[in-house]
């Protein structure tokens, strides 16, 4: 095989195989994922409009882009071979239409399994499920702790209004032990927390601030809450069914915690998450946007608890605090 052509991420845009047919590719999501792959087609030949096309590299949605991509059936010679993609970045392929235009969709579970898998209809075509496998004899008495996923957001700045957004995720049963469910956890936080390799990141296309938004985060828990040493507070950022985004706090109320993160625009469900050791007594967790833009204003009493759907929007800055709001 020859590849003749790539991308400044290495992505390759053209090979020719055994065959003498050439083969071309686009790529989307941040040039992360190949969103068509054209057969007998020259990259040269591509038309322009779909090249480094705003709709393809950042889309808005499943249902856009596949209406975007399907224009190139009709765009190239009839003889050419069109298979198109979209996806849920970080968890998997959301969809396939093949050279006949037949699409087969797909959907996943909460942390990211393949659950479903429905034909061109919306008929339920294949199912998945998944069982752990338990203790094999003589070891049955024995109990076994696995640890639950994990995943944690990083932003690093590559130049002055340019930041590298990734995310590092540990697997659920990567970790088993028999000490215990705290020592599991401990095991798959110290991976995904404490040895988070900040020399080499996952090479991944750098995202300008200007087209983000902004949330700067605060958390406060204080000693008279209920909560003990949570230990581990996490906030997971929903969108599409998906965690784009998952920030991890500390207890301490004597140091408190900030963070900015900086996530696409659009509607975003907001997930907080405790430590499995936690006791609220009476207690629950609370999502505030005290600051930012309408209608999170400060003293609005305007909460944005877990579940809860809100916008952001691109080149906004949003102010939040994470505290403690009592549910007798």
């Amino acid at each position: 095989m020859t590849f003749h052509a790539y991308d400044q991420y290495g992505n390759v845009l053209q090979q020719t195989g055994l065959d003498g047919k050439p083969v071309s590719y686009l790529w989307g999501y941040r040039h992360c994922y190949p969103v068509a792959v054209l057969e007998g087609v020259q990259y040269s030949e591509v038309p322009a409009s779909y090249k480094n096309n705003s709709a393809v590299v950042n889309p808005a949605g499943d249902a856009p882009l596949q209406t975007l991509l399907e224009g190139l059936r009709t765009a190239l010679p009839s003889d050419r071979t069109v298979t198109t993609y979209t996806y849920k970045p970080q968890v998997g392929m959301s969809r396939q239409a093949d050279a006949n235009g037949l699409t087969t969709y797909y959907e996943y579970d909460g942390i990211g399994r393949l659950h479903l898998q429905k034909d061109s209809d919306g008929k339920l075509a294949h199912r998945y499920e998944y069982r752990m496998k338990g203790p094999a004899q003589p070891w049955a008495s024995t109990m076994l702790y696995a640890n639950i996923p994990l995943m944690r957001s990083y932003t690093r700045e590559i130049s002055p209004g340019v930041r590298q957004f990734y995310n590092r995720s540990v697997p659920g049963g990567k970790y088993i032990t028999t000490y215990g469910q705290a020592t599991a956890e401990m095991a798959a936080r110290e991976e995904g927390n404490w040895y988070e390799p900040v020399l080499h990141p996952p090479e991944v296309p750098p995202v300008p601030t200007s087209g983000m938004a902004a949330v700067r985060l605060y958390q406060y828990l204080g000693f008279s809450t209920g909560f003990g040493d949570p230990d581990l507070l996490s906030i997971d950022f929903i969108q599409d069914g998906s965690i784009v985004a998952s920030q991890r706090f500390s207890s301490s109320s004597l140091h408190p915690d900030y963070a900015t993160i900086y996530l696409p625009p659009g509607e975003y469900r907001v997930s907080m998450r405790t430590n499995a050791d936690v006791n609220y007594q009476g207690g629950c967790p609370h999502f505030i946007f005290y600051g930012g833009q309408p209608p999170y204003q400060y003293g609005s009493n305007d909460f944005v608890k877990t579940g809860t759907s809100f916008v952001l929007q691109a080149g906004e800055t949003y102010d939040g605090e994470v505290f403690i709001k009592f549910a007798y």
